[in-house]
């Protein structure tokens, strides 16, 4: 009959050493990749900028982060119609965000997101 006490003990004390374990290695990982994106913000063009966009996914406040990113990538190089996408795609993961006039600068960028911008528009309106 001790035994099982100690066993749930045990097992107990495991489980919290785990989540220690787990919070920790969470906490490293936050720091290198803040660390990463620090590195390529100060590079400040486009393509770091955007890739500093991407690694902040991972972040607590990376819909946020990865928006105002992917608007000064965008900003930066103003002709490219994949920066004008992965901007879009960040606006439509934030409510706040309004896409129309993103979208309307990536039609003119791009002839082909003519023809499917409506579908993808609609698309990400359903998805908010």
């Amino acid at each position: 009959m001790r035994r099982l006490p100690a066993a749930i003990l045990v097992v107990g004390l495991l489980a919290v050493f785990a989540a220690s374990c787990a919070s920790h290695h969470a906490e490293q990982y936050d720091k290198r990749v803040a660390r990463a994106m620090a590195a390529l913000i100060s590079a400040g063009d486009a393509d770091s900028l955007a890739a500093a966009g991407l690694l902040g996914n991972w972040l607590k406040d990376g819909e946020a982060r990865r928006l105002e990113l992917m608007a000064r990538a965008s900003e930066e190089a103003p002709g490219r119609p994949d920066l004008a996408w992965l901007h879009l795609q960040s606006c439509t993961q934030v409510k706040s965000c309004d896409p129309e006039s993103i979208a309307r600068r990536l039609r003119a960028l791009d002839p082909i997101f003519q023809r499917y911008s409506v579908v993808l528009e609609r698309i990400a309106r359903a998805t908010r």
